[in-house]
């Protein structure tokens, strides 16, 4: 069997997609950058700055960082270097997918998956797959690229080879026209290693880890800075060494994020955790505390903020406290309310210095302050090719992954599904979206959904000379498929054997009426001549109202028949062409459950969610899960090994194109519900990335003119809203 470096990611039933993912700028010396976005300019490191997906981080000539993840691991740039964060994104089954490139320089890296998580290393020309506590060196130059595995093993794929590299062994390639590969059984050392190691004692020696079970990076800043106390109220909290007058949120600025909001940026040097986690309280007698809680996703701030003209205020957020502009904040005081100069479009937000007389006598309390209008521009901005290529997370890194050796057996044949209709129990004449702003999300329309029939496989053609029909070979296969000839009317099909196997015995059970399958287990069987009968009689119902019924007796009838994943996406179908989306959310929920990778289910749950008028937190979960679920293995869902053999390359690269964009949509309209602009506005502009001219006219399942409507609806309504209460300040 071909080794390749694949990533299979377990396919579950479909959850709430996972959070922003969020790693941390932690010590640092000498000159150190990051660019945040391609779009950004490069703008100086700073301790606790945080780094999202497709961060750059470059180092000087002399110069050293640490990078902090989020599960506990850490990545360590010597001298002149830059890294790219190419994929940190948290699935929607809470599995972390990591790839690190390094595109020249050393670099050093310490951690471990947990077994369900994906963690890749990539330098150009090769790739280190961690699958267990590993510490490697890593050093990239114009003509070599070389992985040292300090302790632990690694998965080493390149050209040349592909094999597991055991502590105390160097994976070497030299680059050129024909990449050469060199294992050394020996580590050459580098003057900057000691300082690695060293780091990484100082982190594994962190005694606040037990505080905090669930946070693993920035732990070991509270140790030297602070007190852990147990509390009889707060239950344990932290206190950190600082003055009777210092106050949380006061010392350091807010920069904006499109995937975040608005962001603190502390600069005390243990102001990672508690000022992104857990909540602060002021108590009588032991002053400012923070108490971790017990989410561990990161927040850019658990903050009130208040506004008033050309000035912004905020101040912290009690433990517990669920904060609304319309009720006054526990902790709102002057003492604790910090001001700053406020203009709009401002990406970065600073206090004012202590000197300056800045009052507010008309501030109300807001959400947030108003977001920074985004620059279409931006659409355009490009970064240099990395060496390392495109890492983002695909089936096989192109040019690196070994090609060679044994090859892999071939995947058994799927029999096709029956074919299924030609109507797609959508009116051709649905309405075109509106193209202006809906002022409320709640109230909002959406287009219906236009079933393109990507999942529905073509009609019967007779084959020429024996006047049977020939099936297509389905879309997505993995439904389960009965066989395509009907069971005689009376007698019950023989029963199916491999050529080697054992005459049956006579104490073999053989059920009246039930068929195994064949060798190989991958045809289902009708239970008998009526179960067929009844089949039949439904896929020539082409009017869903009255194909509902018959399919509801066959349910009745055969509740445990072999293709009820087949009979499951019929009803979500039906239910779709009867516009009753919350029937098909219900359905689609049962058929993910019994197959999580069920592209019918997820594709018509990510449209019919956007139909629900008045959508239930339960609803718009199940809907962005799908969504969710879909984007994550479109890889999977549209290989080209699943693509029917009457379809064109070009058609089903659009189906996939179509897929992925209307999950993009699905999700940014639920964020828009849930009034989370940044997340709307950011799905929003992937989709019209992916299909700026889309229409139902030209067969898409999402229209253009009404997501662009919705981006500009989450950019006028970003998170702001005002109440009475006034500041007396």
């Amino acid at each position: 069997m071909t080794a390749k470096c694949t990533l299979f990611l377990a396919a579950l039933p479909a959850v709430l997609a996972g959070p922003v993912r969020v790693a941390r700028v932690g010590e640092l010396d000498g000159q150190v950058e990051v660019q945040l976005h391609s779009y950004d300019a490069w703008r100086p490191a700073a301790r606790n700055l945080p780094l999202v997906e497709r961060s750059w981080v470059r180092s000087a000539a002399g110069a050293r960082v640490e990078l902090e993840l989020d599960e506990g691991s850490a990545l360590r740039m010597a001298g002149d270097a830059i890294c790219e964060l190419s994929d940190y994104t948290r699935l929607s089954t809470g599995q972390r997918i990591t790839t690190l490139s390094v595109d020249h320089g050393v670099a050093y890296f310490t951690g471990e998956t947990d077994g369900r998580d994906s963690l890749i290393l990539a330098v150009p020309g090769a790739q280190a797959t961690v699958r267990a506590g590993t510490r490697i060196r890593l050093e990239v130059n114009e003509s070599a690229s070389q992985i040292a595995v300090i302790e632990g093993r690694v998965r080493f794929s390149s050209p040349g080879a592909e094999l597991d590299v055991n502590e105390g062994q160097t994976a070497r390639i030299e680059n050129g026209a024909q990449p050469h590969f060199v294992l050394r059984r020996e580590l050459t050392p580098v003057d900057t290693d000691g300082w690695s190691e060293q780091r990484d004692q100082v982190l594994a020696a962190s005694t606040s880890a037990g505080h905090v079970p669930d946070l693993f990076f920035g732990l070991v800043d509270l140790d030297g800075s602070g007190s852990w106390l147990q509390t009889e109220d707060l239950g344990t909290v932290w206190k950190p060494k600082m003055n009777a007058i210092w106050t949380p949120y006061q010392d350091g600025q807010w920069i904006w994020y499109d995937e975040l909001g608005y962001t603190w940026i502390a600069n005390e040097t243990w102001g990672w955790l508690p000022f992104h986690y857990g909540r602060w309280m002021r108590t009588a007698n032991l002053g400012w505390v923070w108490t971790p809680g017990k989410a561990a996703y990161f927040h850019p701030g658990a903050v009130y903020w208040l506004r008033e003209a050309n000035i912004v205020g905020w101040g912290p957020l009690g433990p517990g406290e669920t904060w609304s502009a319309a009720s006054l904040p526990k902790l709102y005081s002057k003492h604790n309310t910090t001001l700053a100069r406020f203009s709009q479009d401002a990406r970065v937000i600073r206090p004012v210095d202590a000197a300056e007389k800045v009052s507010t006598t008309a501030a109300v309390f807001v959400i947030a302050p108003p977001s920074p209008a985004w620059d279409s521009a931006r659409f355009d901005a490009v970064r240099p090719v990395l060496r390392a290529g495109s890492t983002r997370i695909v089936p096989v890194l192109p040019g690196v992954t070994y090609e060679g050796g044994e090859a892999a057996p071939e995947a058994p044949p799927v029999p096709d599904l029956p074919p299924l209709p030609q109507e797609q129990f959508v009116a051709a004449d649905a309405p075109a979206a509106p193209a202006a702003p809906v002022p409320e999300p709640g109230d909002m329309s959406s287009p219906a959904p236009i079933y393109t029939g990507i999942i529905v496989v073509n009609p019967t053609d007779k084959t020429a000379g024996n006047g049977r029909t020939s099936v297509s070979r389905p879309t997505h296969p993995h439904l389960p498929a009965p066989r395509e000839e009907p069971p005689p009317r009376h007698e019950p099909t023989p029963r199916p054997r491999p050529k080697d196997a054992d005459e049956p015995k006579s104490s073999d059970p053989k059920p009246s009426g039930q068929h195994s399958k064949p060798a190989g287990g991958f045809a289902q069987q009708w239970k008998d001549r009526a179960e067929y009968d009844l089949y039949a009689a439904i896929m020539n119902e082409h009017d869903a109202a009255r194909r509902l019924p018959l399919l509801t007796s066959w349910k009745d009838k055969y509740s445990a028949s072999d293709i009820t994943q087949a009979r499951n996406d019929l009803f979500i179908q039906a239910y779709a062409a009867m516009r009753k989306p919350e029937l098909v959310l219900v359905t689609g929920k049962e058929a993910l459950r019994a197959d999580p990778l069920d592209f019918t289910a997820m594709y018509l749950i990510a449209a019919n969610v956007q139909l629900l008028a008045k959508p239930t937190e339960d609803e718009l979960w199940e809907g962005e899960g799908a969504a969710a679920q879909m984007l994550g293995n479109l890889d999977r869902l549209f290989d080209r090994s699943q693509k029917p053999a009457n379809a064109s390359e070009e058609s089903w690269a659009q189906a996939r194109t179509q897929a992925e964009a209307l999950a993009h949509t699905a999700i940014g309209w639920i964020a828009l519900h849930r009034r989370d602009y940044a997340v709307a506005r950011s799905e929003f502009r992937q989709v019209l990335r992916i299909a700026p001219h889309a229409s139902s006219a030209g067969g898409w399942p999402i229209n253009s003119r009404q997501v662009t409507a919705w981006l500009e609806a989450a950019t006028a309504r970003s998170p702001i809203q005002t109440a009475g209460y006034r500041s007396s300040q």
